[in-house]
């Protein structure tokens, strides 16, 4: 999403793809937070809310999310690359 520019756990910023980071749009930045947030609910790396106890949703949803995904980050690389 960040085109390299920001990675976790890196001790700097790579700045020489700053400029790919503008063509992200809001429809980016909302894709990217329901899909964080759908996985943030479902895995266990978090800690969940002892009042939440859902089940997780079946493998023909998940495979759904992954293909919305995919196709979503293979748009923004084409808008990225775009960018010279």
């Amino acid at each position: 999403m960040f085109a390299g520019v920001l990675i976790r756990h890196r001790d700097y910023i790579d700045t020489k793809n700053l400029k790919k980071v503008s063509a992200l749009e809001e429809a980016d930045a909302e894709t990217f937070r329901a899909a964080f947030k759908k996985c943030s609910d479902i895995i266990e790396a978090h800690d969940a809310s002892r009042v939440r106890n859902e089940e997780p949703p079946p493998p023909s949803e998940i495979l759904t999310d992954i293909k919305t995904l995919t196709d979503w980050a293979e748009s923004l690389r084409t808008r990225q690359k775009a960018i010279v």
